[in-house]
């Protein structure tokens, strides 16, 4: 099924089944599993059941695809998009593959789907986000799946080891070198987000969760959660529910985007909100999991990449964009995309 929709802001997408959002235009802050995300446009994220998506700031075409059951068990190594290992899957759409653009704007999706998928594993495997071999990557990824069904109780590394007919030093020297992480830490984090699923999704009380989740007691569930998210499950559940008649997210956006060439300061925009440096960086953080400069940064970095594929100079991109220098221009945004804005506008 194919869907092309203006998310917005803050409204929840709950899916049911495998999908792929499609991001065709626009760039902004966007959640999924409580985690945010910067994303601009030819990207795109893979979402399994239960997992929603709600746009923070910014706005988005998105063309929606859904899979069904069938066609994701009949593709081998199809977890590598949507078993997310660390962080959500994701895929970039080079501007030299139109073969990958058309397949998304112009293919019988219907008839095309395993051979979407094939092709995004594909390119995901190129990507090669852990540095990894594909027999190392197959291994991560069945370590996850062992703690995805086996969250709520202990999970033994020698368990895990006689059930992947692996040496335990293999696994547990893979998860830190190439996950920076652990066995007792992805089965935290694993824990931690069915924590915050039950939480934000049901009417179950947090006695219930904890017991649900495998805890002694409450408190130990209590301290856990609070550890972790630095809220207590009631602050937790309140603050998650925040929708549109919260205009803090609107009408900084709409301030950035009125004055990002001219106005580089957190004072400015701080005075201009009628509150404090620290209670703007404060609730930036909260609600974007963000910071000022990165949202500043980001919104000047798009408008950079614009004007050069349109074909102005980098000089004069730099005044526009209030750099008083060139070279500090430059060196802006080589440190931002890793590219000099002259490589870029050869490659635009």
């Amino acid at each position: 099924m194919r869907k092309e929709f203006l998310p917005a802001i803050s409204k929840l997408y709950v899916f049911n089944h495998h999908c792929l959002l499609f991001i065709k235009e626009g760039n902004g802050i966007f959640e999924v599993d409580f985690t945010k995300y910067n994303f601009e446009s030819n990207r795109i994220i893979f979402l399994s059941p239960r997992q929603y998506f709600r746009l923070l700031s910014g706005n988005f075409t998105i063309i929606q695809y859904e899979f069904t059951d069938e066609s994701i068990d009949a593709t081998a190594k199809s977890r590598f998009l949507f078993k997310h290992l660390v962080s959500l899957g994701h895929i970039s759409l080079d501007c030299k593959k139109p073969f990958h653009l058309n397949q998304f704007t112009q293919f019988n999706f219907d008839e095309n789907s395993i051979s979407l998928l094939h092709d995004a594993i594909e390119d995901w495997i190129v990507l090669n986000p852990f540095n990894t071999t594909e027999d190392e990557v197959d291994l991560l990824f069945d370590v996850k799946e062992i703690i995805d069904r086996k969250y709520n109780e202990p999970v033994e590394l020698a368990d895990v080891s006689k059930q992947l007919k692996q040496k335990p030093w293999k696994i547990q020297s893979l998860v830190k070198q190439k996950l920076h992480s652990s066995l007792l830490t992805m089965t935290h984090k694993q824990k931690l987000l069915e924590a915050e699923r039950k939480i934000a999704f049901t009417d179950s009380s947090i006695k219930e969760i904890a017991y649900e989740l495998g805890f002694a007691n409450p408190d130990y569930f209590f301290k856990f959660f609070k550890l972790y998210t630095q809220q207590t499950p009631l602050q937790f559940k309140e603050q998650f529910g925040f929708n549109t008649q919260d205009s803090f997210v609107n009408n900084l956006t709409e301030l950035i985007e009125n004055n990002f060439k001219e106005s580089f300061k957190m004072a400015f925009y701080a005075r201009e909100l009628a509150m404090s440096e620290k209670t703007l960086s404060r609730k930036i953080s909260e609600r974007l999991g963000t910071s000022f400069i990165d949202l500043l940064h980001n919104r000047k970095l798009k408008e950079a990449k614009q004007m050069i594929s349109n074909g102005v100079s980098v000089t004069d991109t730099a005044f526009e964009l209030g750099f008083k220098e060139t070279s500090h221009f430059s060196v802006f945004f080589k440190k931002q995309t890793g590219a000099s804005p002259l490589s870029f506008a050869a490659s635009a």
